[in-house]
This record gives C-alpha cells, structure tokens and sequence, in this order.
C-alpha cells in the first residue's frame, strides 16, 4: 500500500470533526464549566439529558452551570420518578422553558418550593414557566415592607410559639416560617422569612 502523508491542517480538520468522547466530555464539564464530578458523570451517561444541559447554558449564559445542573439531576429526576415515566427523550419539557424557569428560581423571582410545583406542571405540557407563574400567582413577595407586617402578625397570632423561643425550643422558628408561608400562600422567601421572625423576636 503506498504511503498517504495527509497536510497538518487535514489531520486538524478530522480531529475537529471527530465526535467528542465522554472521558473528554466529562473534563471540560468539570474543568472548564465548573460542575461536580457527580453531576458531570449523570449528565454524559445519557446523550440526550446532555444535549439539553448544553441547550440550557446556550440559550441562558450568565446561569450558574451548578444550579442546571441540580435541577436537572434532582428536580427533574423526582417529578419523573412521581409519573413514573424514567425515559428522559418523553419529557416534554423544552430546554427554552427549564431555562426560564431556573431563571426565575435564580433570580429569586420565585421561591424553590415554588420552582418545584411549575416544573411538576411543565414537565408534561411545556407551557412557559413566567406565564404560569403569574397564572398560580407565585411570584415571589420582595416587598420588605409587605413581609415585616406579615411576620409582626404571625407573631401576635402565635404567643405560645414566642415563650417556645424563649425557652430555647428550636421547633418554634421553624413553626413560624410554616405559619408566614401559609399566610403568604407560599411566596414569602423562606431564608428572609427567617431573618425577619427572629430579629423580631429579639426585639420584643
């Protein structure tokens, strides 16, 4: 057989168009997009939930690759396992649309609990995640204002859950948080709900 000598540039060209491996793949995951070995091992095992993450961080550029890359792990991973439906490819579900909606959990314009309820919804239908979010009426409550008066009247609703704090019984908190996201119908956000019930408690 005669000796085919192929120019640097040819070689270059074959090894662009070569498609890439998973060893290659699962490095410029971790190294380069920055998410955990874990997550990057899940993601390449299945060529389309790849595709999709890809999609995900195309379309959106300043999402953190890591919180992708939980809900699609996590959160998809349980409202499929609910619906018993396992194959990634039969989720209806666009990237467009888990993209909007990571944004809006990001940009705490929804709260997590929240995230969890639209995605159970969008995961068979692809509706837009904003457009449900005002239809639901889920939109994260940001007013300071609306929050103080919220938890000031939880707290003179509930004096047996003050003694409880005062007596050091950490489940009080908590019980408060419960009673705050009821009365705000789930939008309240859970972290500053928190901060606001005890640097009231510790006022009074």
């Amino acid at each position: 057989l005669p000796v085919i000598k192929l120019r640097n540039e040819t070689i270059e060209k074959i090894k662009n168009e070569l498609p890439e491996l998973p060893e290659e793949k699962f490095d410029r995951y971790v190294n380069k997009i920055g998410i955990s070995e874990y997550d990057a091992r899940i993601i390449i095992s299945n060529k389309n939930k790849s595709t999709f993450f890809e999609d995900v961080l195309t379309n959106f550029k300043k999402m953190d690759p890591n919180l992708v890359s939980n809900w699609l792990n996590v959160e998809i991973n349980g409202v499929s396992n609910s619906l018993k439906d396992y194959e990634f490819e039969k989720m209806k579900l666009s990237s467009k649309n888990f993209g909007k909606l990571i944004n809006l959990v990001s940009e705490n314009q929804i709260n997590k609990n929240s995230g969890k309820e639209i995605l159970s919804k969008i995961y068979t239908t692809d509706e837009d995640p904003i457009e449900l979010v005002d239809k639901m009426g889920l939109k994260s409550m940001n007013n300071k204002d609306e929050l103080i008066n919220m938890v000031n009247e939880v707290l003179n609703d509930n004096k047996s859950a003050i003694e409880d704090y005062r007596k050091g019984k950490e489940n009080a908190v908590r019980f408060l948080i419960g009673q705050v996201m009821k009365k705000s119908k789930g939008t309240a956000n859970p972290s500053g709900t928190e901060k606001e019930i005890i640097r009231q408690l510790n006022e009074q």
